[in-house]
């Protein structure tokens, strides 16, 4: 079971799809036949589960107390989809889950791709250096050019969210210049010879 999933739906049989007329129920017969529901819910992933994919359980709250449903994540699925889970529902009828992706510490999320943010001191960001950087599947090492600039985007191509078709998002590394505070005054006498050559 993935770790991070909230309850799905407390009250996901409460306003669902309904198929079936009441007069099934009320309709003055002794034959009662189940009324077939479609329901809806909503379920919050951690990104890292999406990612991974696989088989997940999932507790869900039904007309008839709770239980544990077996869900097999798809490739593909980000903030806003929706997965059909076929004859789950009150009846045989079924589920429909809409995906929310939970806030992640490190990575924003946006469709299939990925954005992270950097610090970097302002003498890497004048002179340029090599990053390793962490992704959801290992890390990774990308050139930062010289003369880079604050808030400017580094793209690491296929280092984003999974798709359908089996290629990925991309991710986008977020540069963010730390300026140096507390100077010594052996620092300060540097920078101040620097700034006497522009």
């Amino acid at each position: 079971m993935g770790g991070g999933f909230s309850d799905f739906f407390e009250t996901l049989f409460g306003g669902g799809r309904n198929f079936g007329g009441f007069q099934d129920i009320f309709g003055g017969s002794n034959f009662h036949q189940p009324v077939r529901r479609d329901s809806e819910g909503s379920v919050t992933l951690q990104l890292e589960d999406i990612v991974k994919g696989g088989v997940h359980t999932f507790a869900i709250s039904s007309s008839k107390g709770k239980r544990n449903i077996k869900v097999n994540l798809p490739k593909g699925i980000t903030e806003g989809s929706q997965i059909k889970l076929p004859g789950k529902a009150d009846g045989g009828g079924d589920i429909y889950m809409n995906i929310h992706v939970a806030p992640h510490k490190i990575f924003e999320v946006k469709d299939y791709d990925l954005t992270r943010e950097i610090k970097v001191g302002v003498c890497d960001a004048v002179l340029g250096k090599d990053l390793t950087l962490g992704t959801l599947d290992g890390e990774v090492m990308i050139k930062m050019p010289p003369g880079i600039q604050d808030g400017q985007k580094l793209r690491v191509r296929g280092k984003g969210m999974p798709k359908r078709d089996g290629t990925n998002g991309d991710l986008y590394i977020r540069i963010k210049i730390e300026i140096p505070r507390n100077l010594t005054s052996k620092q300060k006498e540097l920078w101040e010879e620097l700034a006497k050559l522009n």
